[in-house]
């Protein structure tokens, strides 16, 4: 949730809370007050305990609805691992824009459910299934998991794409994924597009992903153009 948001929920909580307060004082003050107490004073307290009263509702009220909001606010800025999922895998079956360009995913559906996920399967299981994907089950799959990791995710054109197959963001953080299934070592001509692909989608942060490895080539040009490499262990150590 924004600095914004948090600083409007505090700001509502406090005027609630002095509304609240100022009740109460004018009650305590109309049955408490010695010169409040007179006949001669009876309507005017009276009207400052009926005045009293009603601010305790107005600021109860007002308390409990702003800390609704506060919570409804919560809840969708942190949606459960189930919804992050849903809204990733809501995209597979239909379209949506980025950049201006059309996205349309329409797998089988069968394809990606080969790797069971959430369920216990080995490690080489898992990747002994993954190599018997083809490109865009890969990039399926890796939605998937980006979303369990806590990551808002977007598909990218499944056809000149600039080598950037997905934009997942977390904590206001963008990168432009480039995801190479192989099954050879990867070295610098196959990371590479993925520096122009970031440029295009206007995203600072790239990562290249893949279920193999990264050769020494590959590694020198992810240093020094800032790109995140996971490979085979970092996928499964950080992801899986």
């Amino acid at each position: 949730m924004g600095k914004k948001v948090k600083r409007t929920a505090a700001k509502a909580c406090v005027i609630s809370s002095v509304i609240l307060a100022l009740g109460i004082a004018a009650v305590v003050s109309a049955v408490v007050l010695p010169a409040l107490q007179t006949a001669d004073n009876a309507v005017a307290m009276e009207i400052c305990l009926l005045a009293g009263l009603a601010l305790v509702l107005v600021g109860i009220i007002a308390l409990c609805v702003s800390v609704a909001v506060h919570r409804a606010r919560v809840r969708k800025s942190r949606k459960p691992q189930a919804e992050r999922m849903q809204d990733a895998e809501a995209q597979l079956d239909g379209s949506a824009t980025y950049n201006g360009k059309q996205v349309n995913y329409l797998p089988n559906m069968q394809a990606y459910e080969r790797v069971n996920m959430g369920k216990f399967q080995s490690l080489d299981d898992k990747f002994d299934q993954i190599a018997r994907m083809d490109r865009t089950q890969f990039v399926i799959y890796m939605t998937r998991l980006f979303s369990r990791n806590g990551y808002q995710v977007k598909l990218t054109p499944v056809t000149d794409n600039h080598s950037v197959d997905l934009i997942i963001e977390r904590d206001g953080v963008s990168i432009a994924v480039g995801c190479i299934l192989s099954d050879k070592i990867l070295g610098q001509k196959d990371i590479s597009p993925v520096t122009e692909g970031k440029i295009y989608y206007q995203v600072k942060n790239s990562m290249v992903v893949t279920n193999m490895y990264f050769d020494r080539t590959a590694l020198d040009y992810a240093k020094a153009e800032h790109i995140t490499l996971v490979d085979r262990n970092i996928l499964a150590e950080d992801y899986m």
